[in-house]
């Protein structure tokens, strides 16, 4: 007993299972000298011990599990005030996500520089007209080439102020050497069709010299066509899907009002054998009425929301520019229009196409071009006409004698006024 008090009484409370387990061990060291002697109690006493430590040993993991679970719940604590505060502001960090995807206007708008330099078209299309007026024309000796060179620069000197001004200022198509001025210029152009009312030339894009991938230029003028009208129906892709049986789906899905620009989605159908072509591209206009000229610029771009399909071969490399101005002003009858324009289809197109393209495929769409601006001419003045005839009717209305009215709505009046 003595030896058991001393062992016991100081340990009454222990303090944690490690010094538990180191007043075992000491316990059974000193019980093994004073029961050597019995085998059984000693074999007895160490089941015993090991017992007591695995049961210590449980009691840690307890613990462990415990800290665990506390830990645990703290976390689901966090996660839940997390999840409040995201409900709370979940409309600023919308907004903040959608920024990341969305199209940065400020860096990947269409340069007004790109629009400024359209104002020099129609100089370029009246030196192509003088090198291509006849048959005759293209098998020009030297000296007739010299002759005509003399020509167009006395033509250039008696340019108006506004055109000088504007040259000092402006970056022509000759004096810039980037891939788009030398493909705008009037160098390379060879003739490709022509009608009544339209010449058309084609030119080896520069910047796929050994691929045969022609930029074609369209120049035409409609007598009956306003250049409001013709600009609508460049620009109205609502009512494009009207008289352009060739789209299959045309939309604009952003857009930067202040400098009248969009991003827009066009699916164009080819025929049965060939897959449709879809195209991704940004456009922006100006209307500037110092030089009388409506200018529009479209470029193919790259977009998240609209990734390639397998079932429609995407177009990516695609410009065009467009030039229109009035006979003599934007709202009276007489336009001339210059169109010019690259893509890549992705195919080598076949000369029967070709040859289709040059004497129905053009003919045919500057003709619906027409028939479309007149169109909207029609609808225009049937609406006048509908206005000026409610207007007449609801004046009408007012100037008839009315009936005789009872005398409550008499009194009424009277009492009122």
């Amino acid at each position: 007993m003595s030896l058991m008090g001393n062992m016991w009484k100081p340990n009454i409370l222990m303090p944690s299972s490690c010094h538990a387990q180191a007043v075992c061990r000491t316990f059974t060291r000193r019980c093994k000298k004073s029961l050597s002697d019995d085998p059984s109690l000693l074999s007895i006493l160490k089941k015993s011990t090991r017992s007591f430590l695995k049961k210590q040993d449980f009691v840690v993991h307890i613990a462990r599990n415990k800290k665990l679970m506390i830990a645990c719940k703290k976390m689901i604590v966090v996660v839940n005030k997390f999840k409040q505060n995201l409900a709370k502001h979940r409309r600023n960090l919308i907004m903040c996500v959608a920024m990341a995807f969305t199209f940065d206007w400020f860096k990947e708008r269409i340069c007004v520089d790109e629009l400024i330099k359209l104002r020099q078209e129609f100089e370029v299309v009246k030196k192509l007209k003088k090198q291509f007026t006849s048959k005759n024309n293209l098998q020009i000796e030297k000296g007739a080439c010299n002759t005509q060179q003399v020509v167009s620069s006395m033509d250039d000197k008696n340019v108006s102020k506004t055109e000088s001004i504007q040259k000092k200022y402006d970056c022509s198509f000759n004096s810039c050497d980037c891939s788009r001025c030398r493909n705008m210029n009037e160098d390379g152009w060879e003739p490709f069709t022509s009608g009544s009312y339209y010449n058309v030339w084609k030119k080896l894009n520069v910047d796929y010299p050994n691929q045969n991938l022609y930029i074609y230029k369209v120049h035409g003028s409609f007598d009956d066509v306003t250049a409001l009208d013709y600009m609508q129906v460049q620009l109205d892709i609502n009512y494009r899907k009207e008289w352009d049986g060739m789209s299959v789906d045309l939309d604009i899905f952003d857009s930067e009002p202040l400098t009248h620009s969009d991003l827009i989605y066009w699916e164009l159908r080819w025929p049965k054998w060939f897959q449709n072509r879809d195209y991704v591209f940004k456009r922006r206009y100006k209307i500037d009425e110092d030089e009388k000229l409506m200018l529009i610029v479209c470029q193919s771009i790259e977009h998240p929301n609209f990734p390639e399909n397998k079932n429609k071969w995407r177009v990516k490399n695609y410009w065009s520019y467009i030039v229109i101005k009035p006979h003599k002003d934007f709202d009276k009858p007489g336009v001339e229009f210059s169109i010019t324009y690259f893509d890549d289809p992705g195919v080598t197109v076949s000369n029967y196409l070709t040859s289709w393209y040059q004497s129905k495929g053009m003919p045919s769409f500057l003709n619906d071009q027409r028939l479309a601006a007149l169109e909207l001419k029609k609808r225009r003045i049937e609406q006048n006409n509908n206005l000026m005839s409610d207007k007449s009717n609801i004046e009408t209305m007012l100037d008839q004698p009315k009936a005789q009215t009872s005398w409550m709505s008499w009194i009424f009046g009277y009492f009122l006024f």
